[in-house]
């Protein structure tokens, strides 16, 4: 039986593309809150060893169908819910329905298939404001360093190495390896370099949201010495995604 008294009904026209954000953000992460408000609904997980963190902002406007009757946050499973929900079809769209203690995901196409969950209680996700003094704001083409990070893929850890607003070196030192990301290469739109910086970041947590940078063109990375990596880009409907990686001690 649906839950036809929900608090929160919000209908995604492509079940697809929502889909693929939830099976991307259960590489990272095996639960996560989904908050509904009126103005958006944000899905934030953050990993067990709590190393990072991804927020996920979809605004109001990018449903074809959005009813919230008072902010409500429920706590997914991603473990169950990849499991259960299967790859959805391109014209397939997406119902999210939930009370204070159920939330369900429908499929609409061809035909309905509906998924009813508990909501869990979910680790608190609230990371306060940072006001992190980032010494290395970069554009980049999200392809260029997808295809860096796996062309590292097997080392430890990847350091961060910028000297000059030209370009970022990606170091792999126990695989002898590195790979640059440029302007002259075409790989760097744009590089605000306040000082040089180097920072060293964990390999695995890198490979995990290697797939997330697939569904953006240009993606905006931020770093500093000792600082987390910060990524984030917009869809085309203007969902938000950010993505936090604190550096490897």
């Amino acid at each position: 039986m649906g839950l036809t008294m929900s608090l929160c009904r919000l209908v995604h026209p492509n079940a697809r593309t929502f889909m693929t954000l939830l099976y991307i953000l259960g590489n990272v992460a095996d639960e996560a809150e989904l908050t509904m408000s009126i103005d958006n609904a944000i899905i934030r997980a953050l990993d067990p060893a709590r190393i990072s963190m991804v927020e996920i902002t979809i605004p109001s406007s990018s449903f074809i169908e959005y009813n919230v009757s008072k902010e409500l946050s429920v706590g997914l499973n991603l473990t169950s819910l990849v499991k259960s929900i299967p790859k959805p079809k391109k014209s397939e769209r997406v119902t999210v329905a939930a009370d204070e203690e159920f939330y369900e995901f429908i499929l609409e196409g061809d035909i309905v298939k509906r998924y009813r969950f508990r909501s869990i209680e979910v680790s608190p996700t609230n990371v306060p404001e940072l006001n992190l003094d980032f010494q290395v704001r970069a554009l980049t083409l999200s392809s260029a360093l997808r295809d860096v990070i796996k062309e590292l893929e097997g080392s430890d850890s990847i350091e961060f190495i910028a000297e000059s607003a030209e370009s970022i070196v990606l170091k792999a030192s126990d695989l002898n390896a590195q790979a640059k990301l440029s302007k002259s290469g075409g790989s760097l739109i744009e590089l605000e370099l306040k000082e040089p910086a180097k920072s060293v970041y964990d390999s695995d947590y890198l490979m995990k949201i290697a797939d997330l940078l697939s569904i953006s063109d240009v993606i905006e990375l931020k770093y500093g010495s000792e600082l987390p990596l910060s990524i984030s880009f917009k869809l085309a409907d203007e969902t938000l995604i950010k993505y936090l990686l604190a550096p490897k001690a």
